[in-house]
């Protein structure tokens, strides 16, 4: 991982954007974390999900999901005396309680509670890193097992409904 060289550029002075030209390029002053295909991947997925909300980058755009409908979460401030950043079911503020509940959660609340368990994992990771590898690896392998049935229930809807669908047409002959 040392040989790869990798190009970091920062801006002098806060205020206002600099021009390209007259950023500060310093190269291989540090050994990378992780590899630059990695690196490149994730700020792919990164620009594939971001929504600017008033030019803002939302960190959780296109990540949390309503557990009854399964929409996204978009966030949105709010209208009271202390406003506040949320995120709330698209389908409630869309469509209304007919079509889902009110489901909202406040941004800096979600952004504590997710920099909390990524500071608990460091140092699991740090302490015993192969127990943190088992318990990924188990809980990637119950996902799967999750989505296999899923996908599997869904098969089954499908082919009675291909059933009733062929008596159907039958019964119209």
């Amino acid at each position: 991982m040392a040989s790869q060289r990798f190009v970091y550029r920062f801006k002098l002075g806060v205020i206002g954007e600099k021009p390209q030209e007259d950023w500060i390029t310093v190269e291989n002053q540090n050994e990378p974390i992780i590899d630059k295909r990695t690196f490149d991947t994730v700020q792919n997925m990164i620009r594939k999900r971001k929504h600017p909300v008033n030019e803002e980058f939302s960190l959780f755009s296109g990540i949390i999901k309503c557990a009854e409908c399964g929409k996204s979460l978009t966030i949105r401030n709010t209208h009271a005396k202390v406003p506040q950043r949320i995120y709330a079911c698209v389908t409630y503020n869309k469509y209304g309680k007919e079509h889902c509940t009110q489901h909202r959660v406040e941004y800096d609340r979600l952004y504590d509670l997710v920099l909390e368990k990524i500071r608990e994992e460091a140092k699991t990771a740090l302490a015993d890193g192969e127990a943190l590898l088992t318990r990924l690896k188990g809980s990637c392998s119950a996902e799967m097992r999750e989505e296999k049935e899923m996908i599997g229930r869904r098969t089954e809807k499908a082919k009675d409904r291909l059933t009733m669908l062929d008596k159907m047409v039958t019964k119209l002959y």
